[in-house]
């Protein structure tokens, strides 16, 4: 019997280990095999998930250079517009000026030329 409690039981510094015998049918772990189809149906679950995130990404993001190139046509459309008529009223002001009141506008410009040569005597001066 003592034989047997040796060979059952190991004699440590801390204490008793017993020994027990794992056989193969109490096995802890799943095989391989298992193991590498789980990881492989995880895997693909995760491809899955991934793949219509990026799909829907796809689209919105699609969706939102649609949306941001209609407004900006739509935009740059009003400008043009806008700026024509301007233009259109600034021609036409300055015709019914010249037509009108062609002394003021000689006067007008006499003015601008004397400032700015005042201007440029001024600062070539301080050089």
């Amino acid at each position: 019997m003592a034989s047997q409690a040796k060979k059952d039981s190991d004699v440590t510094e801390l204490g008793t280990a017993e020994v027990v015998p794992i056989d193969a049918g109490d096995r802890l772990l799943p095989a391989a095999s298992e193991q590498t189809f789980e990881a492989h149906s995880v895997l693909e679950e995760y491809g899955d998930r991934a793949g219509r995130l990026l799909g829907g990404a796809a689209c919105s993001i699609g969706c939102a250079y649609s949306e941001i190139q209609a407004r900006l046509a739509d935009v740059s459309g009003r400008i043009r517009s806008r700026s024509n008529r301007i233009a259109g009223n600034v021609q036409y002001e300055a015709q019914t000026l010249m037509r009108e009141r062609p002394f003021h506008l000689l006067a007008a410009a006499a003015i601008g030329a004397f400032a700015a040569g005042v201007a440029l005597r001024i600062w070539r001066s301080r050089s």
